[in-house]
């Protein structure tokens, strides 16, 4: 028959939290006081955020570090938003991804490629909502 040490404190295992791990998402624009704006909104935001500074920059970045999302202006030198939309949309390895372009010109045109637009200048808070909305499923920040 076990013994029971009444009184005594039992120990028992640590609970162990689920292993989270976020993906980051990728900023694209070529104006450096736009791109530092959106980081640092989006990282108190809590998400982890890289940056690149054009299109040809970004699709290096998306073929080597998994993305769970790509925000981009669309008017950009070396490679403008919707060719890096259609050739993210080209790769097996990126095509998935929620592709949010950036515009200042209602004018501009716009890959139909892109999962969403969102017009310049734009209300902060209304692009958070736009990130938190197409963010993949397992997004534990509350909105």
């Amino acid at each position: 028959m076990p013994s029971h040490n009444v009184g005594q404190p039992q120990t028992l295992p640590a609970p162990t939290a689920p292993e989270t791990t976020q993906l980051p998402l990728l900023i694209v624009d070529d104006e450096p006081p736009i791109l530092e704006l959106l980081q640092e909104t989006l990282e108190d935001a809590g998400y982890t955020v890289l940056t690149a500074n054009n299109g040809r920059e970004a699709l290096t970045i998306a073929q080597r570090q998994p993305l769970a999302l790509v925000l981009t202006d669309v008017m950009m030198p070396h490679m403008d938003g919707n060719l890096l939309c259609q050739r993210l949309r080209a790769d097996p390895h990126t095509q998935h991804l929620p592709i949010l372009l950036m515009t200042a010109t209602r004018f501009a045109m716009i890959s139909n490629a892109a999962t969403a637009t969102i017009a310049k200048p734009f209300d902060l808070d209304a692009l958070i909502a736009l990130v938190r909305r197409y963010y993949p499923a397992g997004d534990e920040r509350s909105a």
